[in-house]
């Protein structure tokens, strides 16, 4: 028993000193978690390309088929919120701004962090404001807990437009309260 116990270990050694075994295993591994994080990618994009093209449609949106079209598909949430006050200063063109918005924080995820820290942390402000009138015209109860959420990730986000898929806007957007606006 003793012996076929040490015969074990002597060739399990003699396995992992192979180097091509190793380098194997960790490429079938690396494949796998690729693709893993490449399917959650899909799932995550076709979900909220489809929730937000409903709610493009529901509330008649120009050009809805714009939400399946990355970074670009967050026309349809500038479109609905229109513009953004903070303090006297006007935001107008959401359209286009969520759009730009969404492609420069993908990009500043690429900026050295301990040099451009604030850029990021200054657009997920932007972003969860925005969010956060475009939530309050369909649901104003909630609309700060799910602008919260959102900027946790794409998950919670996904979620979120999910669930509102269908329903319609309680209220237009000149008729928003803004936080930080000054009259």
């Amino acid at each position: 028993m003793q012996f076929t116990y040490q015969y074990a270990i002597v060739n399990y050694r003699k396995f992992i000193n192979r180097k091509w075994v190793i380098a194997l295993f960790l490429h079938s591994f690396g494949t796998f978690g690729y693709f893993v994080y490449t399917s959650y990618i899909i799932v995550i994009y076709l979900a909220n390309s489809l929730s937000l093209y409903s709610i493009a449609v529901g509330n008649n949106v120009p050009n809805p088929w714009l939400a399946f079209i990355p970074f670009v598909q967050f026309y349809v949430i500038g479109v609905i919120t229109e513009e953004y006050y903070i303090y006297k200063f006007r935001i107008p063109k959401l359209s286009v701004l969520m759009s730009v918005i969404m492609l420069a924080q993908a990009m500043a995820g690429y900026l050295p962090g301990f040099l451009f820290f604030p850029i990021p942390i200054l657009l997920n402000i932007l972003v969860a404001l925005i969010l956060h009138k475009f939530f309050y015209l369909f649901e104003p109860r909630r609309a700060v807990l799910y602008a919260f959420l959102c900027i946790l990730g794409n998950v919670p986000m996904t979620i979120i437009l999910f669930l509102m898929r269908n329903k319609q806007m309680i209220m237009s957007a000149g008729a928003y309260r803004y936080p930080f606006q000054m009259r």
